[in-house]
């Protein structure tokens, strides 16, 4: 199985872009430092990136709904992998009940 071409298969589906829509895209800032642009620990093990599914989780999404939604994602794909876990966890909890705390404000 070539892992490229799967893991730009499940970003145009994930996404909604053309292949040609990523290559355009693909022309943003990279760093040389891996830190920067692609760290290990927001990517899968098949490549797939945090930023990805973030942006396809939350494309519907405005202002503290996308971001609060965006920690989520983020802390929950990372938490096993920085060397905090508790921390990585207790941030989840934090924005899961801010985006709550929001939402229910609201509904009053």
């Amino acid at each position: 199985m070539n892992l490229e071409s799967e893991y730009m298969k499940g970003i145009m589906k994930m996404t909604g872009c053309t292949k040609e829509d990523l290559i355009s895209k693909s022309n943003q800032y990279e760093s040389e430092d891996k830190l920067v642009s692609h760290p290990s620990h927001y990517q899968s093990s098949t490549g797939l990136e945090v930023i990805d599914v973030i942006k396809a989780f939350t494309e519907d999404l405005n202002g503290i709904e996308a971001t609060d939604t965006g920690n989520i994602i983020k802390y929950a794909c990372r938490w096993n992998d920085k060397g905090t876990p508790v921390r990585d966890v207790e941030k989840i909890i934090w924005y899961a009940t801010h985006l709550l705390n929001e939402l229910k404000a609201r509904e009053e």
